[in-house]
């Protein structure tokens, strides 16, 4: 697609970022690929583009698999710390709201992700950080996107030399190819989005950050963002990171930058 090359090749030539071409050149991509879906219909992932598997998709909803899971979310971000602190009250939702996440900390240099962000303010507060792997941090991520259905993704862009290099950082690591297989996440998720890889119909991905967690149908389970990527990355045979290493947050923080405006849909449905 022509404005996607356009933005491809702008990564070799390494212009002064601009992440309002590189969204309208990311949008125009998937409304060409595309043409008869709604740019807000792309939050749903691989539902947008086909009706059969939409049609899954509203039945599935009727009573939602992961509604338990926002039970459990919301009994914990509610409970108190040994402290007496709680989590919610931690985050500060009210001054920085879920759909306002990733966001560049100028203090400390780097992407703050919502999944970071829970585990810090439990470290504040003298408890554990929950693991990246494990669900119980994604239940709380679960519940907090769920709550946050109505708004729209809403990332401040990078306005500072250290905010801009990570914003490219994460679009270098989108575009990029690795693995045995030689494939970016470009390549799957915007040339090939609509396709099949085995039996797995390639997504596209505007609009996907604003769906995470998603309760995967095949995992019986909740799973995050980050260990989407990961997963990603075994598929094309490349050594995959842990969840929350800085190129995921960065990489978490350009998809986030190119899915600002469209709507929160999370918790979502993974098939």
């Amino acid at each position: 697609v022509s404005c996607w090359m356009a933005l491809a090749k702008s990564v070799a030539a390494a212009p002064p970022v601009d992440v309002v071409a590189d969204r309208q050149a990311f949008v125009e991509a998937y409304r060409q690929r595309f043409p008869g879906v709604a740019v807000d219909d792309f939050v749903l992932g691989v539902y947008a583009i086909d009706r059969a598997l939409a049609a899954q998709y509203a039945e599935i909803n009727e009573f939602p698999p992961y509604e338990f899971a926002l039970d459990e979310g919301s009994d914990l971000a509610h409970a108190p710390f040994a402290n007496g602190n709680s989590l919610l009250a931690c985050l500060r939702l009210d001054e920085r709201g879920v759909h306002q996440y990733p966001y560049f900390d100028t203090a400390t240099a780097r992407v703050v992700t919502l999944a970071l962000a829970v585990n810090e303010c439990r470290q504040r507060n003298g408890e554990p950080p929950y693991s990246y792997r494990e669900g119980t941090l994604t239940k709380i991520l679960a519940h907090l996107n769920f709550a946050a259905r109505g708004t729209r993704r809403d990332v401040a862009p990078p306005d500072t030399p250290a905010a801009k290099s990570a914003y490219a950082a994460g679009k270098a690591y989108f575009l990029q190819k690795r693995g045995q297989l030689n494939l970016s996440c470009a390549d799957c998720h915007v040339t090939a989005a609509g396709r099949h890889l085995r039996e797995q119909t390639l997504a596209p991905l505007l609009g996907a950050v604003n769906h995470y967690p998603v309760y995967g149908l095949s995992w019986g389970a909740l799973g995050t963002l980050h260990q989407r990527f990961v997963g990603c990355l075994e598929q094309v045979r490349a050594d995959a990171e842990y969840p929350q290493s800085r190129a995921y947050r960065e990489l978490e923080y350009f998809l986030a930058l190119m899915s600002n405006g469209l709507p929160m849909t999370g918790p979502g449905i993974h098939r």
